[in-house]
C-alpha cells in the first residue's frame, strides 16, 4: 500500500466519523461533542496528511556471546554524523517484530524530513527492508526491525536518492556507567566512529565503537549440521551480496537450507564478512554450505 493510498483511507474515516454523527446523535448536547470529537480527529488527519510518516528503527541489544538481551543501554540514530533520535533498551514489545515481549529493546522514532518512503530505503540486497507500519489512520511510521545489534557496533543505513545516510549505534555501556554528558547532551558520530560530546567547559569528550554488527552467538566448527548440510566448501575469486551467493552456490544446489538459514549462518561461519560490509571479496576464502 502506498502512501497515497493511505491518505484516501484517512479522508473516508474522517466521512466515518461523519456519517457515525448522523447515524447516532441523538440530542444536541450529544451532537456537539460528536462533532466536537470529528472536528479534533480531522485537525490531526489534516496534519498527517502534509507530513510524511516517522522513521522507526527497532531491534534488540544483545550479549556478545548472544545468551542474553540487555536492557539499559542507550541506542542512538545519527543523520549522517548528527543525533536525531534515540532511545534507553528495556522490557518491551515492537508489535511489527511478531517477537512479543522481551528484554533490551530499542524504539526509535525520527522524523521524515526529507520525506522518503519504504520504496527510498531498500538498499540493493534484501537484508535490510523498511515497510509501513500500519495504524488506525493509516501509516504510524515507516519501520526497519534490525534485530540483534551488540554494544558497540552500529548499522549503517544509506539513502543513496538522498545523498544521506542514517546509523544506529549502541553505545557500549550500559547507562549507569555512562558519563552524565552523555546521557544528558547531544552527540556527533565521527567517520573514524567516535561519539563526541562536551563537558560543562566546552572540552570535547568520546566515546570509541568497536565494529559494525558482528554475529550475535560464537562461530561454531565448520561440522555437519541437520539435513546432512556442513559449511565445508572454501570458495574464493567471489564477489558480491549474499543474496549473490546464495543464488550463485546454493539455492538449487544445496538440500535443506533456506535463505533465511542461509544468510545468518554466512555470518557465523564467516564472520570477516561483517568487517567488508556484507560483501564478499574477491581476495578473501570463504565456507559455503554443502550436502
Amino acid at each position: 500500500m502506498t502512501w497515497l493510498r493511505s491518505k484516501s483511507r484517512r479522508i473516508l474515516q474522517i466521512l466515518a466519523v461523519l456519517s457515525i454523527i448522523t447515524l447516532f446523535a441523538c440530542t444536541k448536547t450529544q451532537e456537539n461533542a460528536l462533532i466536537g470529537a470529528a472536528t479534533k480527529v480531522s485537525a490531526e488527519l489534516d496534519e498527517a496528511l502534509v507530513e510524511a510518516p516517522q522513521l522507526a528503527f527497532a531491534g534488540k541489544v544483545t550479549s556478545p556471546d548472544g545468551r542474553q538481551w540487555l536492557n539499559d543501554y542507550v541506542a542512538i540514530v545519527y543523520k549522517d554524523s548528527e543525533e536525531v533520535g534515540r532511545d534507553v533498551s528495556k522490557l518491551g514489545e515492537f508489535p511489527e517484530s511478531g517477537e512479543g515481549k522481551h528484554d533490551g529493546l530499542f524504539f526509535i522514532k525520527v522524523k521524515n524530513a526529507y520525506d522518503l518512503t519504504a520504496v527510498d530505503l531498500i538498499p540493493p540486497q534484501p537484508d535490510m527492508t523498511f515497510q509501513e507500519g500500519e495504524g488506525v489512520l493509516g501509516v504510524k511510521y515507516i519501520y526497519t526491525w534490525l534485530g540483534d545489534v551488540q554494544p558497540g557496533h552500529y548499522v549503517t543505513i544509506p539513502v543513496p536518492v538522498k545523498r544521506i545516510a542514517y546509523t544506529l549505534v549502541i553505545i557500549p555501556v550500559p547507562l549507569s556507567d555512562l558519563p552524565d554528558e552523555f546521557q544528558n547532551n547531544p552527540t556527533t558520530l565521527t567517520a573514524d566512529n567516535k561519539i563526541i560530546t562536551h563537558a560543562a567547559d566546552g572540552s570535547p569528550l568520546e566515546l570509541v565503537l568497536g565494529s559494525p554488527p558482528a554475529p550475535a552467538t560464537a562461530v561454531p566448527p565448520p561440522t555437519t549440521g541437520t539435513g546432512g548440510i556442513s559449511w565445508t566448501r572454501t570458495v574464493t575469486g567471489f564477489s558480491g551480496s549474499r543474496w549473490d551467493a546464495w543464488l550463485q552456490y546454493v539455492d538449487g544446489q544445496v538440500i535443506g537450507i533456506t535463505w533465511e538459514e542461509f544468510k545468518d549462518e554466512a555470518l557465523r561461519y564467516n564472520p570477516h564478512l561483517v568487517d567488508d560490509g556484507y560483501v564478499y571479496q574477491p581476495g578473501k576464502e570463504y565456507l559455503f554450505p554443502q550436502n
